[in-house]
């Protein structure tokens, strides 16, 4: 009789999900195929057989099979993934704190998952991730009837591995680069909170992109520079400089208040003032101050959009 087997070592939840996810998939084969599934005490497994008098052709072998590796497929993504990316992390990159664990399966996720923007996205996206798992299952059950997930997972799935052993390389830098970037802003913070006061209120006009104006609190340009009637920078492509400069600024002129005048209150070097300098920011996305620098809010935001 027509067999294909799938062993799991221990008995689980996810292992009966999985059944009934093969058995929804399989709903147009059943009347050629039979699926049951069985605990042991160390073990469980699914069985698909042929419930025929003949054997399965050719073709029908390999649309079973098919159906079967694409189930497993998403399951060892839902129900392992994270238990390879930890092994990674913990193994391969000798991290053992747990909190800086889960940032970094954190910063994983965003990649696999489509959470973010990143570029990883396009390459490392859960379909094509379950298509190179399929594929390599498919081929196994060419010459094999009894898949062992455990050892499947242990000794086979190089390329998968792979994949992931890169994306975890990624995050574990990203990760490294935040928290830099964290201990910087503490530090900045700290110094902010130590130095007294120098003037009560500046305006920061954010005119989109990378371009800032600064006023003081009679809304007259600061002359920071001795060289300029204002204080305006545009610098593409070259955001950590730009964005150095313009907190270095402000923590050299050490204001009381920093009322940020924006259409963009999501920008980076907005969110950055606002770690840096807490409760002496307010922002501002409309009023009569910024109204003839920025212009009409409804202009304005369909203009950078």
């Amino acid at each position: 009789m027509d067999l294909l087997k799938l062993t799991f070592m221990k008995p689980a939840d996810e292992v009966v999900q999985l059944n009934n996810d093969i058995l929804v998939r399989m709903q147009p084969l059943l009347y050629k195929v039979k699926l049951s599934y069985e605990e042991f005490p160390r073990f469980s497994v699914i069985y698909c057989l042929n419930s025929l008098t003949q054997s399965w052709k050719h073709s029908e072998k390999i649309e079973i099979s098919e159906i079967l590796a694409r189930a497993v497929a998403d399951h060892i993504i839902a129900h392992k993934e994270i238990e390879l990316l930890r092994s990674l992390i913990c193994e391969d990159f000798s991290y053992q704190n747990e909190p800086e664990i889960n940032k970094i399966i954190r910063y994983c996720n965003q990649m696999l998952n489509n959470e973010d923007d990143s570029l990883y996205v396009a390459d490392h996206g859960k379909n094509r991730r379950a298509l190179t798992i399929s594929n390599e299952i498919k081929q196994f059950f060419k010459k094999n009837n009894d898949l062992n997930l455990d050892g499947f997972l242990e000794f086979r799935l190089k390329e998968y591995k792979e994949e992931l052993r890169e994306v975890v390389e990624y995050a574990v830098d990203e990760f490294i680069m935040d928290k830099q970037y964290q201990e910087f802003i503490a530090l900045l913070k700290y110094f902010v909170f130590i130095q007294e006061a120098k003037i009560p209120v500046v305006h920061l006009m954010h005119k989109g992109g990378h371009e800032f104006v600064l006023f003081n609190e009679q809304m007259t340009p600061m002359d920071l520079k001795a060289t300029e009637d204002s204080f305006k920078i545009e610098i593409l492509d070259q955001e950590f400089n730009f964005e150095d400069l313009v907190v270095s600024t402000l923590i050299s002129i050490a204001p009381q208040e920093i009322h940020i005048h924006t259409r963009e209150p999501e920008v980076q070097v907005i969110q950055t003032i606002m770690q840096i300098f807490e409760n002496r920011v307010q922002i501002c996305e409309y009023c009569r101050q910024c109204k003839p620098i920025l212009g009409d809010r409804m202009i304005q935001n369909q203009h950078y959009t």
